[in-house]
């Protein structure tokens, strides 16, 4: 073999090598699942008892996990459109993960919801895991305010 053909040959298993290597590429990408989300997303009616809509209809909501206030929604009138929600009371809310707020989200712990502006909470609507699910929740009867004020003692 003369160097004249290597040299025309080198150019040629370097382009085959780099063809396999992206098709193998490709392929791995290919087969890779999308990243789940680091978040539980839920929804679904608010309700103080079965045809007994939270009142007022439109507020804030807190998602509790292992007692501590991980992700915040709201809560709203369903509008026309929605089926079997429409004129209802209903939620949205995130809960972070334990990745992005340490000691929030774990996967089957509960979640417990807070409505301040109704001043109820709300039974376990069900257990922590990422990503979107209809959990719809039944709030307590309502919470009576108190207050906690510092106190400064001079011993």
């Amino acid at each position: 073999m003369s160097s004249r053909s290597v040299r025309k040959g080198a150019p040629a298993a370097l382009a085959a090598s780099l063809f396999v290597a992206l098709a193998i590429g490709i392929a791995s990408a290919r087969a890779q699942d999308p990243p789940l989300p680091v978040f539980a997303y839920r929804y679904g009616r608010a309700a103080v008892s079965p045809g007994q809509d939270l009142q007022p209809p439109t507020g804030h909501v807190v998602a509790i996990v292992r007692g501590r206030g991980c992700g915040e929604g709201v809560t709203l009138v369903a509008p026309p459109g929605s089926g079997e929600d429409t004129g209802h009371t209903v939620y949205t809310v995130q809960a972070e993960s334990d990745a992005v707020d340490p000691g929030c989200g774990v996967p089957g712990e509960p979640i417990t919801l807070w409505f301040p502006t109704a001043r109820r909470m709300a039974d376990a609507i069900g257990p922590w895991f990422s990503g979107s699910a209809r959990m719809d929740a039944t709030a307590g009867r309502e919470l009576p305010f108190g207050s906690v004020l510092p106190s400064v003692a001079r011993d």
